[in-house]
């Protein structure tokens, strides 16, 4: 059982398999047309230059509306050139309209569908055990089944080739990111626009996530040992991958369990598995951003590739110290901190100056290629840190300043409904503010404040109807339906009903916000604003505190999680009675009463331990080293409906602390997707 994973690794492994893929297609010279939405995706994972060298591939098209110029230019040239697509349908589950229109276009090319498959996809498994009992029916939920029951419609026979291909680290070593949370046309796929498909859209996500985190597993040779699901979805999830754990073990399997979890010499290893449920912490979503990859994914809708005045920048943290160090810092660090470095840049070029003997000189010499290339990243970060304070200051959509005022006052209860309201209409009204931002103010309000007064509620739509026009109305019921945007009538209704499962359903719907309780209770339960945590004597790039990602507060995601592992926060402020303060297992024991309390429901909760308990104690260390030294315990956590940046920054400040109290964690982030604001 391997405790030392290598996220790059899956990069190499998906270039590797395209590049197999291709050429067990055709030896012949071939044009490679790719979904929009894989572009980016194949670029990262292999050059074009080396796809070319190393492939029958000549040609590189993206699909899009020139697809059909551009090729026929190509086969004007090159006649008896072949045709590879490669696609992508793992969370659309359809081919995309420009494709269809191509396949038709051109119906007398003969061309080969690549398509992408998670390695442990189950009809696959089935054909390798020769089960034919169990095939016939899992058929219809296969990728290749869906695309030939399409393709029928183009009234033509197409060769099918499966490609197995990995999420990889683009922001962190530990975040994996599947990137499906948002479709083509940019719509959140966990609570998409139409009620009718949110429970077969998040299914759809479920199995997808399912299969990653079992490929993962197959991969790196490792075992879940201890499952906690937070949210109904996380339990969902949690069971499907169990069942599919349990389906593939084999007698060899079974033996390496029985030695590593057996009654007599337990490994004492530990994978742990923690699923988070988007719905269980709708209200850190709601926050601006205050890190530096945050405030970067904000403003310019990305964190890997954007544009700042018509010039592209790139961020790759492997490559660039600068990014890797500060993406999660505070962006009020950044500033001092490229200062410094100047400093230290400058001091290094004025150095030579010094240099006497022809060593000297051939040792500055060799480093100028390094202190360019810093030069060049350092550069970099001074513009796009320049252009994001000059947003915050000078932008008036933003309203950047009043408005992380407005969220921390909301969040400490300093407002009540009146001043709440007033500060929203005056936002409606000044003409600056966009209406999505403003929406995202009011479902603060509403969470924190378990619902608005009806009077403001009808007050609020009119003005934004009125600023906005009426289609706003169609964003404002959307959320009324999932349970964001509501009256304090419609809570006491639901109450007086007996519907105390699903408070804030009104249409019976799978609510997105499941909190029950005002925010103020959660927050000193959790302590999610900590007090003295803004003195302006703390070091802001080195937080004690993790309420450095957003304007002073933790997220409760974040403190969820702590909690799992460490009860030193709860046991000063919700029950001094703890079952434990410190725990290298992740425990759920006596937070089901918080859980009632906070979602009334204490079942959002769960959690199991997926091999034996250890009937007796570890072997004592004779080595005198200390345990998980060099490789700490995984703990996988996935977060089912997207995760912000500041949440991964939290938790990694979290992992320092517990190393601190002498639990070895890595935190190995697994998501749908990044939010986007």
């Amino acid at each position: 059982m391997s405790t030392n994973w290598n996220t790059w690794k899956l990069k190499r492994i998906s270039a590797s398999n395209i590049c197999q893929a291709f050429k067990e297609v055709t030896d012949n010279d071939t044009v490679l047309l790719i979904q929009s939405e894989l572009f980016n995706y194949i670029n990262h994972v292999i050059t074009f230059s080396d796809l070319i060298k190393d492939t029958p591939v000549r040609k590189i098209l993206r699909v899009d509306n020139n697809t059909t110029n551009d090729l026929r230019s190509i086969l004007g040239s090159m006649p008896h050139i072949e045709i590879i697509l490669l696609i992508d349908i793992r969370a659309s589950l359809k081919i995309p309209f420009e494709i269809r229109n191509f396949l038709k276009e051109f119906k007398d090319l003969p061309v080969t569908i690549v398509y992408c498959s998670w390695q442990t996809e189950i009809t696959d498994a089935l054909i390798e055990k020769k089960d034919t009992v169990f095939l016939e029916s899992y058929q219809l939920n296969n990728v290749r089944h869906l695309i030939n029951h399409q393709l029928a419609i183009t009234d033509r026979k197409i060769k099918l080739k499966k490609c197995t291909l990995y999420p990889f680290p683009t922001l962190d070593d530990d975040v994996l990111s599947l990137d499906i949370l948002y479709s083509a046309d940019n719509e959140n796929r966990y609570v998409p626009y139409l009620q009718s498909i949110e429970n077969a859209s998040r299914d759809v996500m479920i199995d997808n996530i399912s299969n990653c985190i079992l490929s993962l597993l197959k991969e790196h040779k490792s075992i879940v040992t201890n499952f906690v699901g937070v949210g109904n979805e996380a339990q969902l999830l949690g069971q499907l991958l169990k069942s599919r754990i349990d389906r593939d073990i084999d007698e060899k399997q079974a033996f390496i369990r029985e030695g590593l979890f057996g009654d007599k010499f337990p490994s004492g290893l530990e994978t742990d598995l923690i699923v988070f449920d988007r719905s269980m912490d709708p209200i850190t979503p709601l926050l601006t951003e205050l890190t530096y990859a945050g405030m970067v994914n904000t403003l310019f809708d990305g964190y890997l590739d954007i544009e700042i005045d018509e010039e592209k920048v790139h961020f790759d943290y492997q490559k660039d110290d600068f990014w890797d160090e500060m993406k999660f810092m505070n962006f009020g660090s950044i500033g001092p901190r490229l200062n410094q470095s100047a400093k230290q840049l400058q001091k290094k070029y004025d150095d030579r100056h010094n240099a006497e003997s022809l060593g000297e000189i051939k040792n500055f010499v060799d480093s100028l290629g390094h202190l360019q290339e810093t030069q060049r990243y350092l550069k970099q970060h001074t513009i796009t840190s320049t252009k994001i304070l000059n947003e915050v200051e000078n932008n008036e959509a933003l309203q950047f300043n009043r408005i992380i005022e407005f969220e921390q006052d909301v969040l400490s209860d300093n407002l009540d409904h009146k001043a709440c309201n007033d500060f929203i209409q005056d936002l409606i009204f000044e003409g600056d503010v966009a209406s999505d931002l403003i929406i995202r103010l009011i479902s603060l309000v509403s969470i924190c404040k378990c619902g608005l007064r009806e009077k403001d509620f009808l007050s609020i739509k009119k003005s934004m109807v009125d600023r906005f026009g009426i289609n706003i109305l169609f964003d404002i019921e959307r959320l009324t339906e999932a349970g964001i945007l509501v009256t304090k009538n419609t809570i006491t209704k639901n109450k007086k009903a007996g519907t105390t499962e699903d408070l804030r359903a009104p249409y019976g719907r799978n609510v997105s916000n499941t909190i029950i309780k005002e925010y103020r209770s959660i927050a000193k339960w959790f302590a999610t604003l900590p007090v003295g945590s803004n003195d302006d004597a703390q070091d802001i790039s080195n937080p004690k505190e993790p309420d450095f990602a957003f304007c002073g507060v933790v997220p409760l995601s974040m403190r969820i999680i702590q909690a799992f592992y460490d009860r030193s926060i709860l046991s000063k402020t919700y029950n001094a009675q703890q079952p434990y303060i410190i725990s290298k297992e992740p425990k759920v024991t006596k937070l089901e009463t918080l859980f009632s309390q906070v979602y009334c429901n204490s079942k959002h909760i769960s959690s199991e331990r997926w091999v034996p308990e250890p009937k007796v104690n570890k072997l004592p260390n004779t080595t005198g080293k200390k345990d998980n030294d060099d490789h700490p315990d995984i703990a996988i956590i996935v977060f089912l409906g997207g995760v912000t940046i500041g949440e991964l920054a939290t938790l990694k400040h979290l992992k320092g602390k517990l190393r601190d109290k002498g639990i070895k964690k890595r935190f190995l982030i697994i998501t749908d997707g990044i939010l986007k604001k």
